[in-house]
């Protein structure tokens, strides 16, 4: 910016030098449309090899020609490109989580990520060891394979200390629905919240000696706002506590904020109680204490601390609940009810356990078998834990055989291995009823939420399989420009430069004219180039007739369809559309010549090809050439390789300025590269000083490209201009907002026919 001087000095002025790159763009940026088996529907996702396309649309299928193209185009040099998955009918595997068993209670609606039948091998286990076992949940996701008939974990994915409170940042749909690949979860809708967040200290029943200064509570209400309790005097029992906490709150202006009362371990209000209880209440007209987000924590305070002693707050030994707490899914196994009053306790006595399978719909297998704890008596606890885990394993039943029993805060779980999720552990007997396992407050739940095929028994329900569709029609393919479904996903994508759809070629022609018309239409539009693939019906007789209904200057035709190996079916010769071998050939000639360079000959090879489904004559080729079908050819040495050069307008009766590949793929290729790097031109000053710049920049480009050989011509001059001044933008453009620039370049056009002329050389008498 201009200095503006004030002192005697010198003084230091940047002038900006009006020189602004122009980045040529990619030129080999791949669109692949139609049916893979996973994957999200109608939504154009980036893959840079095959293992990307794997993780994200699943291994090769039968159904799925994109599958092969994609594969093909990695194989013959391709590096970037985009997938849609278009297919018919496909549906997402569900299953609801309920927080309670019995209807009415869903807690969470868990879905596939992506339609398909892989969503039917996805088990989830919900479990409460978390940083607060009372309030917050934890939840482990795991993809299963079928390989060699047993289920293998292929993907896992593990998120904790979840809540259920929306305005939470651990809030359970918020992180698995931006972080997890492969399920989504939904709340449902009017879901009620009815219990009130609290604290409960820890056991106060032999009181502590509570030092004078030792008199201050700090906390967060509903999660939102501090607060400090100052005692007035040092409580010396549960009482006197009660009485100098409702004190303290009085003073602090959180009268009907926050209720003190008597509990016992589990937070319960009990009046001889030796715990205390601190309880948020609501506010008319404040959305914010409303029951969901109701919650007391209790945090050390800075100064006076009096929550160590009086055992407040998770670090202190004490308890908080919040008020979503209750709406968590229940987690999968057999959960005890709430073991804090007897932690530390002796249990004996048989336990009866009953495992039942519920896979089917038919009748529910049973298998019972009593163990027994011992008769000394074992203590509820780690040993406790210990104890159940070996007795339960002993049981010969697949269910059991890995049983994993666990201590989650203040209660037990059971749980089994994967090869049964839908089987569920009930216990009975002495020994249950004093371990809390059965009766009030025990849960038998499934042994893992399993989507698609998940048995509706304990806390599981809904549960909808997966489908992973048909492949698509030509409704499908194109899709709707509205909505950016079918090709028209491809909207949303920045830039891509040459689109693939071999699907078109297994629909009957009627089907696919209109799909090829809407693609080519598309590629005109986005300024990228269509390979099509021709029907399989059409031979060499009349393979050219339908080149000639498909006029277009951004699509080539290449004939015939390539044979391959196929993994799938014995690694024997498949028949197949090409566009996937050759959008490969585009991109390594692309990345090895320049976009200029026509992508074909001798080296431009099709990598992977066992066979071509017609083998082409010189004559036939010296036919079909002429009508603008470019034909692929297999000579001996060179093995398979793209053998025309031509697009859609290559026909020579059209006489085209666009006739060859790589000449219009030139012209799209500056078209956008210029496109985007001269934008920074729109609202400058349209005069002199402006179109200098624009000549400077764009001729700087061309000359770059020039230097590279994109052009004829042996100096600049004749390669290329770039005239931007007064003939170019008149007065009348200039008073409507117009600049015009006129760039010029001269093409190199590919030696299609190499005529070498040999003349025998008379002998010569010398005189």
């Amino acid at each position: 910016m201009p200095v503006t001087p004030t002192f005697p000095g010198v003084y230091i002025e940047e002038v900006p030098s009006g020189v602004r790159t122009i980045t040529g763009v990619a030129t080999s940026i791949a669109a692949f449309v139609g049916f893979t088996a996973r994957g999200p529907v109608d939504r154009a996702v980036r893959i840079f090899n095959v293992g990307d396309f794997e993780r994200t649309f699943g291994p090769l299928h039968r159904d799925s020609e994109v599958s092969y193209a994609v594969r093909q185009f990695f194989e013959n040099g391709g590096t970037d490109c985009y997938v849609v998955r278009v297919a018919a009918g496909a549906a997402a595997a569900t299953a609801t989580m309920r927080f309670a068993v019995g209807a009415g209670n869903d807690a969470l609606v868990v879905t596939g990520a992506d339609p398909g039948t892989w969503g039917n091998l996805v088990r989830l286990d919900v479990d409460y060891a978390t940083a607060n076992p009372d309030a917050t949940f934890n939840l482990h996701i795991v993809r299963h394979e079928l390989q060699g008939g047993a289920l293998v974990a292929a993907e896992v994915e593990q998120f904790r200390n979840l809540s259920m409170n929306s305005r939470s940042a651990s809030y359970a749909p918020a992180v698995v629905d931006a972080a997890s690949r492969l399920v989504r979860l939904t709340r449902p809708a009017g879901l009620a919240f009815t219990a009130r967040g609290f604290s409960v200290s820890g056991d106060l029943g032999t009181f502590p000696t509570v030092a004078a200064d030792q008199t201050a509570i700090d906390g967060v209400l509903d999660g939102f706002e501090p607060f400090t309790l100052v005692l007035p005097t040092p409580p010396t029992s549960v009482a006197t506590l009660l009485t100098r906490v409702n004190t303290a709150i009085a003073n602090a202006g959180l009268t009907g904020r926050i209720v003190a009362e008597r509990a016992d371990e589990t937070g319960a209000t009990v009046g001889s109680g030796n715990h205390l209880k601190l309880t948020s209440q609501a506010v008319a007209g404040n959305a914010s204490t409303d029951p969901e987000f109701s919650s007391v924590q209790i945090v050390r305070a800075a100064e006076n601390d009096a929550s160590a002693v009086l055992q407040l707050g998770l670090s202190s030994g004490g308890r908080e609940i919040d008020g979503s707490a209750s709406r968590r899914p229940l987690p999968s196994g057999t959960l005890s009810a709430d073991l804090a009053s007897i932690l530390g306790d002796d249990v004996t006595g048989d336990i009866d356990v009953t495992v039942q399978d519920h896979s089917s719909g038919a009748a529910v297998t049973v298998i019972a078998q009593t163990v027994s704890l011992p008769a000394a008596g074992v203590e509820v606890g780690p040993a406790l834990r210990d104890e159940l885990q070996t007795l339960i394993r002993t049981i010969p039943d697949p269910a059991t055989a890995n049983a994993v029993v666990e201590l989650a805060g203040p209660r037990l779980r059971v749980v089994t291995s994967s090869a049964t999720p839908n089987a569920t552990i009930a216990f009975a007997g002495a020994g249950a009823t004093a371990a809390r396992l059965s009766g009030a407050g025990s849960v038998v739940n499934v042994q893992q939420y399993a989507l698609g095929t998940g048995a509706e028994t304990g806390a599981q329900v809904a549960t909808n399989p997966g489908a992973d569709g048909t492949p698509p029609g030509a409704t499908e393919l194109l899709g709707s420009a509205a909505n950016k479904t079918g090709i028209n996903a491809l909207r949303d994508v920045d830039v891509f430069n040459i689109l693939c759809i071999p699907r078109t070629a297994a629909l009957s022609e009627a089907e696919a004219g209109p799909v090829v018309a809407a693609a080519t239409t598309l590629c005109e539009e986005r300024r990228a180039f269509y390979i099509v693939d021709p029907p399989p019906g059409r031979t060499r007789d009349t393979i050219a007739d339908y080149a000639a209904g498909l006029a277009s200057t951004n699509a080539a035709l290449y004939f015939p369809r390539i044979r391959v190996s196929d993994p799938l079916n014995g690694f024997r010769a498949v028949e197949m559309a090409a566009s996937g071998a050759i959008a490969g050939s585009y991109a390594r000639t692309d990345a090895e010549r320049g976009v200029w360079k026509a992508p074909a000959g001798t080296d431009v090879g099709v990598r992977g090809v066992q066979s071509l489904a017609y083998v082409l004559t010189d004559q036939e080729n010296g036919i079909l050439n002429p009508r603008g079908v470019n034909a692929l050819r297999t000579f001996p040495v060179f093995g398979t390789v793209v053998w025309g050069a031509r697009t859609l307008e290559g026909d020579d009766q059209r006489a085209s300025e666009w006739k060859y590949v790589p000449v219009r793929r030139l012209a799209l290729f500056l078209e956008e590269s210029l496109y985007r790097g001269t934008k920074w031109a729109v609202f400058e000053p349209n005069d002199e000083p402006l179109w200098s710049q624009l000549r400077l920049n764009v001729g700087a480009f061309m000359q770059n490209l020039f230097r590279q050989g994109a052009f004829q011509g042996q100096s600049a001059r004749q390669a290329y201009f770039v005239k931007v001044d007064a003939e170019t933008t008149t007065q009348n453009d200039i008073n409507l907002g117009i600049v015009n620039i006129l760039v010029g370049f001269a093409p190199l056009k590919p030696a299609e026919f190499v005529i070498v002329r040999i003349q025998q050389l008379a002998g010569q008498v010398q005189a």
